[in-house]
Formats: structure tokens, sequence, C-alpha cells
């Protein structure tokens, strides 16, 4: 259903690109700021699965604040009371409270695509989740404190689930031989190659990746008061729930 999300002055969520469905958003009260960069515009922006949440992809460069880069083509609003927005599907943004106060509701509705995007989550999660196990403390943050991670058994059941849905499962198929094929798959000399070619990229391009600085970009939004994941509106797999105490720059959810 329907999510009310209550801010203050500053609370920000931070760029993103939704991996799910197209998005309506209605401004109650207040002003927000939004700021919008087609899919194309994803190799300019550096984009992250770290911090891991499902379904959302963030980005390295903070709109909000930095500079951007010559080559993308930003669209950028700011939703008033009584205006509506409608977000379409895989368009990166992120969103500011530029007012005292502000109260929106948003609604997701699902996209046809959705199913196939749901294998490629299930995917990312199979091969993120060992590697987000036992962080030492400065890495935490690596982890949305939202998320949950799964184990190896519920991994392959999400990608078998994930694939049944979108008709990709052959006759007669088992879950070992959807894992065996995912071994292959993952360990394809030319995957690994691409892999590595990447992260070696990744390095170039921004030696703070994956340090205290980059992290920092992506705290400027408190956690909720009372607040269901948001990837949770999108996703009937997720349940986590986290509380703390508002105040200044913070915005609440109430679903």
């Amino acid at each position: 259903g329907p999510t009310l999300w209550l801010g203050s002055r500053g609370a920000r969520t931070p760029c993103h690109q939704d991996a799910y469905g197209v998005n309506l958003v209605a401004q109650l009260a207040g002003q927000k700021r939004w700021v919008f960069f087609p899919p194309a515009d994803a190799p300019h922006l550096g984009l992250s699965r770290l911090p891991f949440e499902d379904a959302s992809t963030f980005t390295a460069l903070d709109p909000l604040a930095e500079p951007l880069p010559a080559s993308s083509q930003p669209l950028e609003v700011v939703l008033g009371p009584l205006e509506l927005l409608f977000v379409p599907r895989h368009w990166i943004h992120a969103v500011e409270s530029v007012s005292s106060w502000t109260l929106s509701i948003n609604q997701w509705f699902s996209h046809p695509l959705d199913p196939r995007e749901r294998v490629n989550e299930a995917a990312t999660r199979l091969i993120a989740s060992p590697l987000l196990e036992k962080l030492p403390p400065q890495c935490l943050w690596w982890l949305n404190p939202n998320e949950e991670l799964f184990d190896l058994n519920r991994n392959i059941d999400n990608l078998w689930e994930s694939l049944l849905e979108c008709n990709k499962v052959p006759s007669g198929a088992t879950k070992e031989r959807i894992q065996a094929a995912f071994i292959h798959a993952a360990t394809h000399p030319e995957v690994t190659r691409s892999i590595v070619e990447r992260m070696l990229k990744c390095l170039e391009e921004d030696p703070a990746r994956g340090t205290l600085r980059h992290h920092q970009q992506h705290q400027q939004q408190d956690p909720p008061l009372r607040s269901r994941s948001r990837s949770r509106a999108r996703s009937p797999r997720k349940s986590a729930e986290t509380e703390s105490q508002p105040g200044p720059g913070r915005e609440t959810i109430a679903a």
C-alpha cells in the first residue's frame, strides 16, 4: 500500500536507482527537491551496491552536494503542496526536504519487467551475501541496517522462486541444477575476467570507494523513527523494522 513520509529540513534520500516498478508521489505539505537522471546517465554517476540494500543501487556521486558531470543530463524539480510527481522505471534520483517540515505520500506500481528484475536481484544477493558476513567494525555500513542476509539455502530458494515467476525454469530442473548452473556462470573465465577488470577500474577511478568518506555520503539521512525498509514497499519478502528517536534532518515513514 501507500507509504507516508514525514521529514524535517535537510532530510535526504541518497541518490539511487530502484530495481522495481514505477513510483507516484504526492506532496501534501512543505517542499522537496528532487534531482533526476535518466538510466543512460548511470555510467557517469558511479553506481554501487554499497551499502547493500535489496533493490537499491546507490551512486558514488552526491548530486545534492557535488558538481555534476558535464556529460550527465539531470532534471531538477521542487515539489510543492498538492503537486504530483511520476518517477519512471529505473530513473536515478535523490531527494531533499527544503522546508522546515514536509509530508508526502507515495505508491509503487508494478512493471511488466519486474519478474526478470527479481532474478537479477536474487543473483546479486547470492553473490553478495557471503561477502557481507562478519564485517569488521569499520565496514558495518556496507550492509543497510534494515537489510537481512540470507544463508545459502535461502538464497537458492530465492533464486528458484524468481526464475519460476518469469517462467525460466526448464521442465524437470531441480534446485541443485539451478545452483550448479549459477556456479558455472559465475566462475566462467569471461565472467571472472570482467569482474577483475571492473574491480581494478573502481579502484583507479575512486580510491576512496569503500572507505569512510564514501560511507558519509550515505549518512545524510538519519534512521527513521519507525519505518519499513524502502525495499519492502517494492518486495513482499522484506520484513525488517527499525526504531530510533526523531530529530532534525530525519524522515519518519509510516506505512
